[in-house]
């Protein structure tokens, strides 16, 4: 196997679709390169239990792992926080404010259980062991889709929490009415268009999230 990675390199876990369940877990977050193998890279995080192949794994610069002072974050960052211990718990937090060495949030998601918290009593007390990172977009779009499914957007413009309810997202019915007339033959190939029509919304939110009446069109050939 050729050595993208040396031991003791800082790495993050990138998405992929043949994990094992158990290693969906590690998504996102950042680990150490502890030994390689013919096999693959052994990481810190899993105890060396996987084996984990180099298209699974990010370098990690040391401008993404640059530690925040909390005095700098603004409301709705995004941040990573955890304490520098080994096996520590991290968070995935959308920052709000700091008072008194602790930090309040909006929503946080944990990274080893996928469990989010939207109890705006919860807090961080910031202690010398904590450490905080600006969250990379992989984990920022954790914690939005974790939002999403508890009906929940984040609104930059107002910066707080916007209730949507669950919106269905499944496919939309398609019309063929027009189908016909735009079918074209050139040269032994066919091409064609679908058309379908997203029904008008009825709340305002969706009113936010959906053009009024959106066009969707699928264009192909064979």
């Amino acid at each position: 196997m050729k050595n993208f990675f040396e031991v003791g390199d800082k790495v993050k876990i990138l998405h992929s679709p043949n994990y094992i369940d158990d290693m969906r877990k590690y998504e996102g977050r950042l680990a150490t390169i502890t030994k390689i193998t013919i096999a693959g890279y052994h990481i810190d995080l899993d105890n060396g239990c996987y084996y984990w192949s180099y298209e699974t794994l990010q370098l990690v610069t040391s401008e993404m792992n640059k530690t925040v002072d909390p005095c700098e974050l603004k409301n709705g960052d995004y941040v990573k926080i955890t304490n520098d211990l080994v096996n520590s718990i991290s968070f995935i937090y959308l920052f709000k404010e700091m008072k008194d060495k602790k930090i309040y949030r909006h929503a946080s998601y944990c990274l080893d259980d996928g469990t989010i918290n939207l109890d705006p009593n919860t807090l961080w007390n910031i202690t010398s062991m904590t450490k905080i990172t600006y969250a990379t977009e992989e984990e920022k779009k954790l914690l939005d889709k974790a939002l999403l499914k508890q009906g929940y957007i984040w609104n930059k413009l107002t910066k707080h929490l916007e209730n949507i309810g669950l919106i269905n997202l499944s496919a939309q019915p398609v019309d063929f009415s027009s189908f016909r007339n735009s079918i074209q033959k050139t040269s032994d190939v066919i091409t064609g268009t679908l058309n379908c029509t997203k029904e008008e919304p009825q709340t305002e939110t969706e009113l936010n999230l959906f053009p009024k009446k959106k066009h969707y069109q699928l264009n192909f050939n064979y």
